[in-house]
């Protein structure tokens, strides 16, 4: 039962004065951290999901980060139907991330979409 996601694609975008991060920076930092929420988030909630729970989760999660690179800021669309838990600890694994420095606040909109296999 491997995990796979996140999929689609980001949308960077400035909330402030000075230069936001570019898709090319932001998508190697995302695909570099994928594996640990696969690892943290996902595969536990396959061991937990509720049993009418459907073979695929969607959460999708917006990130603001700071000039610094740091995250400021995480939301999540919320869990997926019976998968308690899931967009919580994608929140709590993303809130560690840590992208590039720029001038400006960027927000990054991030599908993750899971399939149990």
């Amino acid at each position: 039962a491997g995990p796979k996601g996140p999929a689609g694609t980001q949308t960077p975008g400035s909330t402030g004065g000075g230069s936001q991060l570019a898709s090319a920076q932001i998508q190697p930092v995302i695909a570099r951290y994928t594996p640990s929420v696969n690892r943290s988030c996902w595969q536990p909630a396959i061991d937990t999901r509720d049993k009418d729970a459907p073979a695929s989760a969607r959460v999708q999660v917006s990130i603001t980060i700071s000039g610094s690179g740091s995250v400021q800021n995480v939301t999540t669309s919320g869990d997926p139907r019976g998968y308690r838990g899931l967009a919580n600890c994608i929140a709590g694994r993303v809130r560690g991330w840590q992208f590039p420095p720029s001038s400006g606040t960027s927000n990054v909109n991030v599908p993750f979409v899971f399939v149990a296999q």
